[in-house]
Protein backbone atom coordinates (compact mmCIF):
# COMPACT_ATOMS: atom_id res chain seq x y z
CA UNK A 1 0.00 0.00 0.00
CA UNK A 2 1.13 3.30 -1.03
CA UNK A 3 2.33 6.16 1.49
CA UNK A 4 -0.58 8.05 -0.14
CA UNK A 5 -2.93 5.65 -0.18
CA UNK A 6 -2.33 5.23 3.98
CA UNK A 7 -2.68 8.78 4.62
CA UNK A 8 -5.97 9.05 2.79
CA UNK A 9 -7.40 6.19 4.86
CA UNK A 10 -6.14 7.87 7.66
CA UNK A 11 -8.18 11.31 6.92
CA UNK A 12 -10.77 9.41 6.25
CA UNK A 13 -11.35 7.50 9.73
CA UNK A 14 -10.25 11.06 11.53
CA UNK A 15 -12.98 12.89 9.13
CA UNK A 16 -15.65 9.75 10.63
CA UNK A 17 -14.51 10.07 13.76
CA UNK A 18 -14.65 13.94 14.28
CA UNK A 19 -18.26 14.33 12.30
CA UNK A 20 -19.67 11.51 14.78
CA UNK A 21 -18.18 13.35 18.00
CA UNK A 22 -19.97 16.70 16.49
CA UNK A 23 -23.55 14.61 15.73
CA UNK A 24 -23.27 13.57 19.19
CA UNK A 25 -22.52 16.62 20.94
CA UNK A 26 -24.85 18.93 18.79
CA UNK A 27 -27.65 16.31 18.34
CA UNK A 28 -28.36 14.49 21.58
CA UNK A 29 -29.91 15.94 24.66
CA UNK A 30 -27.45 16.14 27.49
CA UNK A 31 -28.15 14.58 31.07
CA UNK A 32 -29.49 17.74 33.32
CA UNK A 33 -29.23 17.73 37.15
CA UNK A 34 -32.81 19.44 37.33
CA UNK A 35 -33.02 19.66 40.63
CA UNK A 36 -29.95 22.05 40.70
CA UNK A 37 -31.17 23.96 37.87
CA UNK A 38 -31.94 27.94 39.58
CA UNK A 39 -34.94 29.33 37.22
CA UNK A 40 -36.99 32.20 37.86
CA UNK A 41 -40.36 33.60 36.78
CA UNK A 42 -40.42 36.36 34.42
CA UNK A 43 -41.67 38.33 37.84
CA UNK A 44 -38.11 36.86 39.34
CA UNK A 45 -39.87 34.36 41.88
CA UNK A 46 -37.68 31.13 42.46
CA UNK A 47 -38.97 27.93 40.58
CA UNK A 48 -37.76 24.32 40.76
CA UNK A 49 -38.69 21.77 38.57
CA UNK A 50 -39.96 19.97 41.62
CA UNK A 51 -42.42 22.36 42.07
CA UNK A 52 -44.24 20.38 39.39
CA UNK A 53 -43.91 17.07 40.45
CA UNK A 54 -46.46 15.04 39.83
CA UNK A 55 -47.20 16.65 36.94
CA UNK A 56 -45.71 15.79 33.47
CA UNK A 57 -43.68 18.61 32.71
CA UNK A 58 -42.55 19.91 28.57
CA UNK A 59 -39.57 21.55 29.34
CA UNK A 60 -38.01 23.37 26.50
CA UNK A 61 -34.38 25.76 26.39
CA UNK A 62 -35.04 27.91 23.73
CA UNK A 63 -34.10 31.55 22.58
CA UNK A 64 -35.38 34.69 21.11
CA UNK A 65 -32.78 34.10 18.36
CA UNK A 66 -33.28 30.77 17.36
CA UNK A 67 -35.23 30.51 14.28
CA UNK A 68 -35.91 27.04 14.86
CA UNK A 69 -37.14 27.39 18.24
CA UNK A 70 -39.34 30.43 17.25
CA UNK A 71 -40.74 28.37 14.42
CA UNK A 72 -41.70 25.36 16.29
CA UNK A 73 -43.96 27.66 19.01
CA UNK A 74 -46.98 27.10 16.95
CA UNK A 75 -46.81 24.11 17.06
CA UNK A 76 -46.07 23.58 20.74
CA UNK A 77 -48.98 25.86 21.59
CA UNK A 78 -51.45 23.89 19.19
CA UNK A 79 -50.08 20.82 21.25
CA UNK A 80 -50.33 22.76 24.96
CA UNK A 81 -54.11 23.68 23.66
CA UNK A 82 -54.79 19.78 22.42
CA UNK A 83 -53.22 18.88 25.64
CA UNK A 84 -54.86 21.10 28.05
CA UNK A 85 -57.27 18.65 29.95
CA UNK A 86 -54.01 16.17 30.59
CA UNK A 87 -52.20 16.87 33.61
CA UNK A 88 -49.03 18.46 31.93
CA UNK A 89 -47.17 21.92 32.39
CA UNK A 90 -45.37 23.79 29.37
CA UNK A 91 -42.07 25.72 30.07
CA UNK A 92 -40.04 27.54 28.14
CA UNK A 93 -36.26 28.36 29.64
CA UNK A 94 -34.07 30.79 28.11
CA UNK A 95 -30.68 31.98 29.21
CA UNK A 96 -31.58 35.57 28.24
CA UNK A 97 -32.48 38.55 30.39
CA UNK A 98 -36.02 38.81 31.20
CA UNK A 99 -36.52 42.13 29.01
CA UNK A 100 -35.97 40.44 25.41
CA UNK A 101 -38.18 37.74 26.81
CA UNK A 102 -40.97 40.11 27.34
CA UNK A 103 -39.99 42.27 24.56
CA UNK A 104 -40.40 38.86 22.16
CA UNK A 105 -43.27 37.92 23.72
CA UNK A 106 -44.91 41.37 23.40
CA UNK A 107 -44.07 40.95 19.54
CA UNK A 108 -45.34 37.29 19.19
CA UNK A 109 -48.06 37.64 21.64
CA UNK A 110 -47.99 33.98 22.89
CA UNK A 111 -47.87 34.25 26.72
CA UNK A 112 -46.18 31.48 27.25
CA UNK A 113 -44.93 30.10 30.39
CA UNK A 114 -41.06 31.75 30.35
CA UNK A 115 -38.76 30.92 32.89
CA UNK A 116 -35.29 32.26 32.81
CA UNK A 117 -32.06 30.19 33.76
CA UNK A 118 -29.40 31.79 35.63
CA UNK A 119 -26.94 29.18 34.13
CA UNK A 120 -26.11 29.79 30.80
CA UNK A 121 -26.86 27.19 27.91
CA UNK A 122 -23.44 26.42 27.47
CA UNK A 123 -23.03 25.39 31.72
CA UNK A 124 -25.75 23.28 31.04
CA UNK A 125 -24.21 21.71 28.77
CA UNK A 126 -27.00 22.04 25.98
CA UNK A 127 -25.27 22.78 22.30
CA UNK A 128 -28.03 23.07 20.35
CA UNK A 129 -31.13 24.77 20.62
CA UNK A 130 -34.25 24.23 20.87
CA UNK A 131 -33.63 21.05 23.20
CA UNK A 132 -36.62 19.86 24.73
CA UNK A 133 -37.58 17.11 27.53
CA UNK A 134 -40.30 15.48 29.11
CA UNK A 135 -40.46 14.84 32.22
CA UNK A 136 -42.66 12.38 33.79
CA UNK A 137 -44.88 12.46 36.80
CA UNK A 138 -41.93 10.86 38.74
CA UNK A 139 -39.46 13.27 37.92
CA UNK A 140 -37.77 11.25 35.38
CA UNK A 141 -36.93 12.56 31.88
CA UNK A 142 -39.29 9.84 29.60
CA UNK A 143 -38.06 11.77 26.06
CA UNK A 144 -35.49 14.48 24.81
CA UNK A 145 -35.51 16.22 21.31
CA UNK A 146 -32.99 17.92 19.86
CA UNK A 147 -34.03 20.38 17.04
CA UNK A 148 -37.53 21.67 15.48
CA UNK A 149 -40.81 18.90 16.20
CA UNK A 150 -44.47 19.13 14.88
CA UNK A 151 -45.05 18.75 18.76
CA UNK A 152 -48.54 18.64 17.79
CA UNK A 153 -48.57 15.95 15.20
CA UNK A 154 -50.96 13.02 16.07
CA UNK A 155 -48.20 10.60 16.78
CA UNK A 156 -46.65 13.33 19.09
CA UNK A 157 -49.79 14.34 21.03
CA UNK A 158 -50.33 10.46 21.47
CA UNK A 159 -46.55 10.00 22.85
CA UNK A 160 -46.96 12.80 25.18
CA UNK A 161 -50.39 11.79 26.60
CA UNK A 162 -48.85 8.23 27.32
CA UNK A 163 -46.47 10.08 29.95
CA UNK A 164 -49.45 11.61 30.96
CA UNK A 165 -50.63 8.53 32.50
Amino acid sequence: MSKTRLVQIVLLIAGIAIAVNLYFKYRVAPDIAFPTLKLKTMDGAEVKISDYRGKVIFLNFWATWCGDCIREMPSIIKAQEQLKNDSIVFLFVSDETAEKVKAFDERKGYGLNYLLSAQTMHELEINAIPTTYLIGKDGKVKFTKVGRDEWDSPDMIGRIRGYCK
